[in-house]
């Protein structure tokens, strides 16, 4: 979180008079020859509150091409705002899905991110992004973790108090 690239990124993308803070973190992974897909959907759909002024980081912790699940950004989609999400619901058991658009706006289109081991993606929470399914051996490892606005009283996505990384209180 506070390497010097990051740092950087955190000093253009940060209003000076808001604090920052850690969503949440997750080591993002595909399981091989497996169905792994994402479909296409905006971080900001999974969101009850602090929607505003966030944005995702992806560190590939391998090379990323198409062949092993890339991710997949839809250009100047963020500019749309929160869209309709639906949720579709993989295992009737433990009730598992995910929320997706189920219409995608014309005109917007998905571009292929292949990118390289220590790569850095930075996007915008209502960006629409979607990845494939891995058709190698490869794992196509990254870490990724969100950062948004932080508001008195707010929780990270796991009930836990926030980890900030930009202001302080």
């Amino acid at each position: 979180f506070t390497s010097k690239q990051i740092r950087s990124s955190y000093e253009i993308l940060c209003n000076s008079e808001r604090k920052y803070f850690v969503t949440h973190s997750k080591i993002s992974f595909k399981t091989p020859h497996k169905e792994t897909s994402w479909f296409p959907h905006q971080d900001s759909g999974y969101k009850v509150i602090g929607k505003e002024k966030s944005f995702a980081i992806f560190v590939c912790l391998e090379d990323m091409n198409i062949s092993n699940g890339a991710l997949q950004v839809f250009p100047g989609s963020h500019k749309l705002g929160l869209l309709p999400h639906v949720r579709k619901i993989e295992n009737k058991f433990t009730n598992d899905g995910q929320y997706y658009i189920k219409n995608l706006p014309k005109n917007f289109f998905p571009k292929i991110i292949s990118a390289s081991k220590g790569d850095i993606i930075i996007f915008h929470n209502d960006c629409i992004h979607q990845s494939g399914n891995c058709e190698t051996q490869s794992k196509r490892l990254a870490f990724i973790w969100e950062i948004g606005c932080y508001q008195f009283g707010v929780i990270d996505g796991y009930g836990n108090l926030p980890y900030l990384i930009y202001g302080r209180l």
